[in-house]
């Protein structure tokens, strides 16, 4: 009996790059990942870098839905928002705007036509906190300005929060020390 269930080792490069979109099914909950849980992933993160070690972020599920060219994240979605999250920090802090622009090409294919609300970005949220995330978090450079936005609900308010923690924790990094953790 084939189930079509498969298992492969992936890096975020490749979870992150064009090809499917990602999107949050409507029975998921919402963002609950705090500015702890935020921290201790980037802390996890600098050690790999620092150590020139890959870091084993968890497994991650994927199935396909309904539309073509759309995986639906039935597990990891605290952590793939989490990193969406981190991706735009370092985006919005990149002063080489050919690192920024490869950065956004993880966040956003550009290249996709946009056919409906936000389909032109990697990972879409549910309908609570779609738009907020698009406009307060992934839009390029909208993470240098997030006191304007704290959000119409708690899930919100954690992605601002933790994306202000984020940008907290990575402006006292130099430059180069960003770029290592982005590889």
């Amino acid at each position: 009996m084939h189930l079509g269930v498969r298992a492969q080792e992936s890096s975020l490069s490749d979870v992150f790059a064009p090809g499917e979109k990602l999107r949050m099914p409507p029975y998921q909950r919402s963002y609950s990942w705090g500015e702890t849980e935020a921290l201790d992933l980037l802390g996890d993160l600098q050690e790999a870098t620092e150590a020139q070690i890959p870091h084993f972020i968890g497994a991650v599920v994927f199935v396909h839905g309904e539309e073509p060219g759309i995986l639906e994240i039935v597990d990891g979605q605290q952590r793939l928002t989490t990193l969406t999250i981190l991706l735009c920090v370092l985006r919005d802090l990149e002063t080489d705007k050919a690192r920024a622009a490869a950065l956004h090409a993880l966040i956003a294919d550009d290249a996709r036509p946009i056919l409906g609300e936000g389909a032109n970005w990697r990972i879409a949220l549910n309908y609570q906190d779609g738009a907020f995330f698009r406009d307060t978090i992934q839009r390029p450079g909208a993470t240098l300005d997030l006191e304007t936005d704290p959000g119409e609900s708690e899930s919100q308010a954690r992605m601002a929060t933790n994306a202000a923690a984020f940008h907290k924790e990575l402006s006292g990094l130099d430059a180069d020390r960003r770029r290592a953790l982005v590889e």
